[in-house]
């Protein structure tokens, strides 16, 4: 077993601890630099969390909307809220569509 291996192992078995001392999946994201979906394809690998596709509220949308508008990159906005920059890019797009209706 490489040195990156027991690297990633000792991090996840982190990231499990910390999730079950209830910290949510953005911080669990931020304070190991990788995205939300990440934390939760550990979790599921692990049998800590049954697979539950979670919807994203109002206030997610909002935060991508803001952040799009204060000129982040889709990338970037994926990267801090949790989600894909394709994500990002289908949540701007209805909330355009829904401004010319």
């Amino acid at each position: 077993m490489n040195r990156n291996t027991d690297q990633y192992k000792k991090r996840n078995t982190n990231i499990i601890a910390d999730y079950k001392a209830k910290m949510d999946f953005i911080a669990l994201a931020n304070k190991y630099k990788i995205t939300k979906n990440r934390i939760l394809q550990i979790l599921n690998a692990n049998g800590v969390r049954d697979r539950k596709w979670t919807k994203m509220g109002l206030n997610g949308e909002m935060k991508i909307l803001k952040l799009y508008a204060k000129g982040l990159s889709k990338s970037e906005i994926g990267r801090q809220v949790g989600v894909s920059r394709e994500r990002v890019r289908q949540i701007i797009a209805e909330h355009a569509t829904e401004r010319k209706n």
